[in-house]
């Protein structure tokens, strides 16, 4: 089995997440932050046969950059990397001793009570103009009938802050969303985005899928408390 460009930029996105991954048997890759604030769902390409865990995913993202033509064999006890005369085993690790999204519980029956659309250049500007203020917070509100993003700090230590109107927007209630920036270690693309009063965001990509905790301290849909 050879990993198409497009599943190796996944995995070195959830190497961002977490450092460990466990491989399911089957083409969906899930993974959840240590912080539990971030979880993630992909679906790739590639089938994988059996179920395997990797506890350092850098090691195994050097060696496809090294070994860009590899063929991936999945033995009882490694993952086997061969490309031309070299052959590279990795053992596999015990699941237990990597953080994955717990069985049996999910997020997606949540319900969500605003929907708006964010494009990449939406999100690389509210990354970049974040990065120069040093903004720790991603904020969506809506504002005199326009929903706006801001790279912003709620807690009130830095002072600067910069918003982009993204639309108009179609919901009468008001409402205000934090997000930490920490948080959105989110695939470079355009996202459907759906946010809940109930504390989670999704962010729905091409092949990807991520679940975002909101800062329901600083939040609120509705009146503002403060």
């Amino acid at each position: 089995m050879k990993l198409s460009e497009s599943t190796i930029a996944i995995l070195k996105n959830f190497h961002s997440i977490n450092n460990g991954l466990l491989f399911p048997a089957g083409n969906v890759l899930k993974t959840i932050s240590p912080n539990k604030a971030l979880f993630a769902e992909a679906t790739i390409t590639e089938t994988f046969p059996r179920e395997f865990g990797i506890y350092d995913l850098s090691k195994l993202l050097g060696l496809l950059s090294l070994y860009k033509d590899a063929d991936l064999e999945f033995t009882e006890q490694n993952l086997v990397l061969k490309c031309g005369r070299s052959t590279t085993r990795l053992r596999y690790t015990d699941k237990n001793l990597i953080k994955t999204p717990p069985e049996g519980k999910s997020v997606k029956s949540a319900v969500y009570d605003v929907d708006l659309k964010l494009t990449q250049a939406d999100l690389e500007w509210v990354e970049k103009v974040g990065s120069i203020l040093a903004c720790p917070y991603v904020v969506i509100n809506n504002t005199d009938g326009k929903i706006q993003i801001e790279a912003a700090d709620v807690k009130g230590e830095i002072v600067d802050d910069s918003a982009l109107v993204i639309g108009d927007s179609m919901n009468p209630t008001p409402f205000k969303f934090v997000i930490k920036v920490e948080n959105l270690k989110l695939l470079t693309g355009d996202y459907d985005v759906g946010i809940s009063s109930r504390g989670i965001s999704r962010f729905t990509g091409k092949s990807v899928t991520y679940y975002v905790a909101v800062d329901q301290s600083s939040s609120h849909y509705g009146e503002s408390k403060a």
